[in-house]
């Protein structure tokens, strides 16, 4: 009965922030409200099957309905001025990449592919396993990586520092071309150019499960999502629900889990049960697991170090703190499951209590929403690339706190280079360039000769 109730507040308060904030259905209130309704939902249904906690407590319900509560409050608050609810029509035209451009971006990314999978099995071959199979050294590498394990930092065997910034690269690439295919298809633009495009995106998303995971390639695919609804709704501006657009979001939906399910044996890992058990497991774990956090909390650590874990580890990797440390949780079991997964609201709670749930998620919600609200009122495409870029966080909350972890080195890295792939991709003009270049030089040479005849 707790879970029925908890499902009907996260949707009765989405219809409530859809109603508010004049129907829309991109409200980052209403997608947070539908992604906890949803893992609720999934959560409800594993009460068949794998999910035991057959009730949750009144703290759980009153942590959930605070944190979902702060977060509308958020938005509510930055749409206060009615100037920053308008939304700007945007007049697409096709967006053509020059042909040098296009052969540079695939050889690039085809490099990085091959460097990655020679760093990956020479990692593996550093800890004594050795194979030629990519998924079984892909399962292997998992093992290793810093959400399991420290060995990588601590042997200093870690892939390549190049090799990295040509991975992060590549990410951003995943979604500056999505843009341009996206954009292209509003254009109506031929099916070869279309397809021709839809290369490197293609490429790129594949590229993302050399990470041994999937969770980069749900980022890229939420990106792409985001970036199209986004758009959609600025080509047509008004803000009601059409049923092409239901359509297409429960059709991605549904391929989405479907690609999840589907790219397992790639990563060298395999359904565990029925695939029905498995998705309501990995998308309704959450809710038990916190509930079991809940029962019985971990001691606690360093104050804010799980909130904050991106700027604990940069400030261990500079050497000021002495902070090496796994990325994930404790393991829960649930059956023949496994969970180390319990919303992002278990590091809130866990590093500042109920106070800290309120303020984290009231600072979550009233940033994210300027920044939504700002996209939707200006045609600033490289600010566009960044919230496309990192709008899992709003999605993936529902499994783990992503927001506040932005805060590292690695965020400020790849912002640098989305602004500087959007110069190469949409402002770099070589010819005027060495136009420019041209025209000074003469410019120099004529007051060169002027002042020559003036001696």
């Amino acid at each position: 009965m707790t879970y029925i109730f908890l499902l009907l507040f996260a949707i009765i308060l989405a219809f409530i922030s859809y109603k508010i904030f004049k129907n829309d259905i991109l409200s980052p209130t209403v997608i947070s409200c539908l992604m906890f309704g949803f893992c609720i939902f999934m959560a409800t249904l594993g009460l068949f099957s794998w999910n035991n906690i057959n009730n949750l407590s009144l703290k759980f319900l009153f942590i959930v309905i605070a944190a979902l509560i702060s977060f509308f409050v958020g938005e509510l608050l930055a749409r206060r001025n009615k100037n920053e609810n308008q939304i700007t029509n945007v007049k697409f035209k096709v967006i053509h990449i020059k042909k040098w451009q296009y052969f540079l971006t695939i050889a690039g990314i085809l490099l990085t592919i091959v460097l990655l999978i020679l760093e990956i099995k020479r990692i593996c071959n550093f800890y004594g396993f050795y194979s030629n199979s990519l998924p079984e050294l892909l399962a292997f590498y998992r093992t290793k990586i810093g959400l399991f394990s420290t060995d990588l930092i601590k042997d200093g065997v870690d892939i390549n520092f190049i090799v990295k910034q040509m991975k992060k690269v590549c990410d951003v690439l995943c979604v500056i071309f999505g843009y341009i295919l996206i954009n292209n298809i509003f254009s109506k633009d031929k099916i070869k150019n279309i397809l021709i495009i839809a290369f490197p995106v293609l490429l790129t998303m594949i590229m993302t499960l050399l990470g041994s995971g999937r969770s980069i390639l749900i980022h890229m695919i939420v990106a792409l999502f985001m970036m199209f609804f986004i758009l959609y709704k600025k080509k047509n501006t008004e803000n009601n629900i059409s049923k092409k657009i239901i359509t297409i979001g429960l059709s991605g939906a549904i391929a989405t889990l479907a690609i999840f399910c589907l790219v397992l044996p790639l990563v060298g890992r395999k359904v565990v049960g029925n695939t029905f058990d498995y998705i309501t497991f990995y998308i309704g774990t959450p809710i038990p697991s916190f509930q079991l956090f809940l029962d019985n909390p971990p001691l606690p650590a360093e104050f804010g170090s799980e909130t904050f874990s991106g700027v604990y580890y940069v400030l261990d990797k500079v050497g000021i703190i002495d902070h090496l440390q796994i990325g994930s949780h404790e393991w829960v079991r649930f059956g023949q499951y496994s969970s180390n997964v319990y919303m992002s609201l278990r590091r809130y709670y866990y590093d500042f209590g109920i106070i800290g749930v309120i303020l984290c998620q009231f600072i979550f919600g009233f940033i994210f929403s300027k920044i939504y609200l700002y996209i939707m009122r200006k045609n600033n495409i490289p600010v566009f690339l960044i919230y496309g870029y990192f709008s899992y966080v709003l999605v993936d909350q529902i499994r783990d706190e992503q927001f506040f972890g932005l805060l590292n080195s690695s965020t400020i890295a790849y912002v640098l280079i989305i602004l500087t792939l959007y110069w190469f991709y949409f402002k770099f003009e070589p010819k005027k360039i060495f136009k420019t270049i041209e025209e000074k030089r003469n410019e120099k040479i004529i007051k060169y000769s002027k002042a020559n005849k003036t001696k």
